[in-house]
């Protein structure tokens, strides 16, 4: 009688429970995915603070773990090891991961980072031998007819009449470009600290 029960307490235990859960998941059952994750949602979750040490990010391994159970479940096989060691071993790469990737992020103002790259095109410019790549660097962000009223009043010496005739303008057209393109650098400066 006693070799009985030991049997009937095998057949419910939680292993057991996973088993069928597993199989009845791997067929198709998506109510039994949803049983194994009501059924291992609190280990998972105070496994999982342990290892990150903060609760921000714990939701959202929970639910990565839980996406990647899902899509690998057809390749699992019990190998007389539990569900539940072939889940927390998810979970953990999930979190070593994750533990990985955050010591690497370093958020940035993305301010700095438009003044920085500013800078880098500007001392790339400065480096290169083109006679017009300082040029081309300090006016990359102005229109088109500003860098070409500047190019020709600064680059080839030309008074605005001149530039007019060549940009085919008029020449009040020209000294306009130019104010406005006067004002932008004065204003790109500023912002860059030069």
């Amino acid at each position: 009688m006693s070799h009985a029960g030991r049997g009937s307490l095998q057949e419910h235990s939680p292993a057991t429970e996973d088993d069928g859960l597993v199989s009845r998941l791997q067929a198709g059952d998506h109510l039994a995915g949803a049983l194994l994750y009501r059924r291992h949602r609190p280990g998972l979750r105070r496994y999982l603070l342990v290892i990150l040490g903060d609760e921000r990010d714990v939701d959202d391994l929970m639910h990565q773990t839980f996406v990647a159970v899902f899509d690998r479940i057809h390749s699992y096989t019990a190998r007389g090891l539990p569900f539940e060691r072939w889940l927390f071993a998810i979970a953990r790469n999930a979190a070593l991961k994750h533990r990985r990737d955050a010591q690497r992020t370093e958020v940035i103002d993305p301010a700095t980072l438009d003044r920085d790259r500013e800078r880098e095109v500007e001392r790339e410019a400065v480096a290169i031998e083109s006679p017009t790549a300082g040029f081309d660097a300090l006016t990359s962000t102005l229109s088109a007819s500003q860098r070409r009223a500047l190019l020709l009043l600064y680059g080839f010496d030309m008074t605005p009449d001149d530039a007019a005739i060549v940009l085919e303008q008029s020449p009040g057209s020209v000294r306009k470009a130019h104010a406005r393109g006067i004002t932008a650098l004065a204003a790109r400066r500023a912002r860059l600290g030069l």
